[in-house]
């Protein structure tokens, strides 16, 4: 019934529902309280991915206090890091980063390295709401060579790409551009496409602000075909805000006024609040 929770579309909410409590009952009949918090967790992620964040975090706390009854400290860490993805959703950072720390701290304790550098790559992104940029920067140096360090590319690539947008954010445009464009050449060798326009962006904003418009504008054709390619719709939407910038730059307000508006009506408001 887990497995069958886990396929289901999260947005088929009548389905979602039906395996839950089909979940539900053959944990309770059984009597299995950890069954009990391995439904809780699954049940808490199809709330999270339909959006409803405070039903996704009561069912959390839940399976928590169940791991942490049985004594089972590697999926009460589970869980913790998944709070911690649930509160940054919220736009409760700090309480985010309270809950990554608990998670690595009994990842390290039992040696789980690679729970570990997941941990950290998340803990990295609070940091970062938080405008901690330096342990932001030290959770991702620590979390790339973990993942160098086994072999695990795609997380080595993710990381430099927020290593990459840590730089644009301190103004060190010039290191921006060389992290951005180390992450972006291993993205695309992994195929890894949202790391990829994430480089991508973080790249032209970087060049931007150095005054090199025709490296940035290059880059931004670069970003327009891939996101055209994969037909991705956050791509679209990062292209048209980033069009939009360059245009600005350009002091054409008019067009980038237009390109705004477009994207924000295309794709239902999200290219402003993306934006924003």
């Amino acid at each position: 019934a887990v497995t069958l929770l886990w396929l289901t579309d999260p947005w088929d909410l009548a389905a979602a529902t039906g395996h839950i409590q089909r979940s539900l009952t053959f944990a309770l009949k059984a009597k299995d309280e950890r069954a009990m918090a391995m439904v809780r967790s699954a049940t808490a992620q199809v709330h999270q991915d339909r959006g409803d964040l405070q039903a996704a975090l009561d069912e959390l706390l839940a399976a928590r206090g169940i791991y942490e009854k049985l004594g089972d400290a590697s999926r009460y860490a589970s869980v913790c890091n998944l709070l911690g993805s649930v509160l940054a959703e919220m736009r409760r950072p700090a309480d985010a980063v309270a809950r990554y720390q608990e998670a690595l701290r009994i990842n390290e304790a039992q040696g789980s390295t690679t729970q570990a550098a997941g941990v950290l790559n998340n803990l990295a992104t609070s940091h970062i709401a938080t405008g901690e940029l330096d342990e932001a920067e030290r959770s991702l140096e620590r979390c790339l060579r973990i993942h160098e360090r086994v072999g695990y590319m795609e997380g080595a690539c993710i990381a430099r790409v927020n290593l990459a947008s840590i730089a644009a954010q301190r103004l060190q445009n010039h290191e921006a551009v060389a992290r951005a464009t180390e992450a972006s050449e291993q993205a695309e060798r992994l195929g890894h496409v949202m790391a990829l326009m994430s480089s991508l962006t973080t790249r032209f904003t970087s060049e931007l602000a150095l005054g090199r418009l025709g490296d940035a504008f290059q880059t931004l054709d670069r970003l327009a075909k891939v996101a055209k390619r994969s037909d991705h719709i956050v791509g679209q939407v990062w292209h048209a805000t980033s069009e939009a910038r360059g245009l600005l730059r350009l002091g054409d307000t008019e067009r980038a006024e237009q390109i705004e508006t477009a994207s924000a009506e295309d794709k239902g408001g999200y290219a402003k609040a993306q934006d924003e």
